[in-house]
């Protein structure tokens, strides 16, 4: 909530996480928060930063971290098929009720995306 009622307020507390841990969910956050705030050139840099370290976490930990990933590129990396890639990851790892639900969101995020046109 305080993401769309005050976005500057929450770039500024999310700053101060991100300063204090390599956790890139906050860093995933931020750039959402930055985005939402209108300061595009800046968000992409953290949402870069989180990308990279989703990248990392999930080559040592992918069943640690290949949820937490898969939701980042559907939300924040805009990246639906690697979202898609991890979610199909996750579910082969464990058949849980969330990593069916990430599956399906995914698929659907999927199915929603404009095709790509060759000439």
């Amino acid at each position: 909530m305080l993401l769309l009622e005050d976005p500057e307020g929450a770039v500024a507390r999310l700053r101060a996480l991100v300063e204090t841990s390599d956790d890139p969910e906050y860093a995933s956050r931020l750039a959402l928060a930055l985005r939402v705030a209108g300061r595009h050139q800046e968000a992409r840099q953290w949402r870069d930063r989180a990308a990279e370290r989703y990248d990392e976490l999930v080559l040592r930990h992918p069943d640690a971290y290949a949820d937490h990933a898969a939701d980042f590129w559907l939300m924040v990396g805009a990246d639906v098929g690697r979202g898609l890639q991890l979610a199909l990851q996750t579910l082969v790892m464990r058949q849980t009720t969330r990593s069916y639900a990430l599956v399906r969101r995914a698929a659907f995020a999927a199915s929603n995306q404009p095709a790509h046109v060759t000439t």
